[in-house]
């Protein structure tokens, strides 16, 4: 037998009103997180598309049968070669690890680890790619035991650093920090750029359709410090900024186990 609508209670009415608005609500945000991910992936590609132009020109040259190049010159465009290939790769593991971040599709497994060591791995990694970089650590010396990914977080923890780094003159430094709280090991990290922290404000607020309105970002430092958010929360780790003080301040707030740590290896998709 139909059921009148006509016949539905002035509660139930509302309540289904409440609904439509709320999935319409939920639809449009969907809509505009995907449509600045596809902006960014599109400027993205477009940074890829001139790497490999940079390396179709250097070849095609060495390869000009009616040009002579001399030692030095074969080695600037190798140089080229070497580094837009370099630029290349890391963009590309960039947006997979970005994208499968986003849709949950990482097997991220929290265990014991060692804070230290993590924190080494990240500023090794940093120091061969940055090797001007200055980086003050105020750590305390014992064993500092969280509840992380190893990997995983290292990863995140790289893009935070690497986007403070560059976001900030070559001549001022970054300062890591760690605390102990009751339930967590708190990492801050100073300073963090009006741009950085208003991003991350954003990020915290669920505010992503606003990724490409964040003024003084690349598109790739967008999608490092979306991936370290993303990251982080696929572990439990709270990322946030405070910005009362001046200046501002990035922090992580990570889990302290109870069970002896154990090592696991770097994903091998980063």
């Amino acid at each position: 037998m139909a059921v009148d609508r006509n016949s539905r209670r002035p509660d139930e009415v509302e309540q289904l009103q409440t609904t439509i608005e709320e999935l319409q609500y939920r639809l449009a945000h969907v809509t505009a997180k995907n449509r600045a991910m596809w902006s960014l992936l599109a400027e993205v590609t477009r940074r890829l598309h001139a790497s490999s132009a940079s390396i179709k020109a250097a070849v095609s040259s060495l390869l000009d049968y009616d040009i002579f190049w001399d030692g030095s010159a074969q080695h600037e465009f190798l140089e080229t070669i070497d580094d837009s290939v370099d630029q290349g790769a890391n963009l590309i593991k960039l947006m997979t690890l970005a994208f499968r971040s986003e849709a949950d599709d990482l097997e991220i497994k929290p265990e014991n680890q060692s804070l230290q060591e993590i924190l080494a791995t990240v500023l090794d990694t940093i120091a061969s790619k940055m090797p001007q970089t200055q980086i003050n650590i105020n750590i305390p010396p014992e064993r500092a035991t969280i509840f992380a990914d190893y990997g995983y977080l290292a990863v995140a923890l790289r893009f935070l650093v690497e986007v403070l780094l560059e976001s900030e003159p070559e001549t001022k430094p970054i300062s890591i920090s760690a605390t102990q709280l009751e339930l967590f090991w708190q990492l801050d990290m100073i300073p963090v750029s009006d741009s950085v922290a208003g991003f991350l404000q954003k990020l915290n607020a669920v505010a992503i359709q606003d990724l490409m309105q964040t003024e003084g970002l690349s598109p790739e430092k967008v999608l490092k410090l979306f991936t370290a958010f993303q990251l982080c929360q696929r572990q439990n780790v709270e990322l946030k900024v405070n910005t009362p003080g001046s200046p501002a301040q990035a922090s992580l707030r990570i889990l302290i186990p109870s069970s002896p740590a154990s090592q696991t290896s770097l994903p091998s998709d980063v």
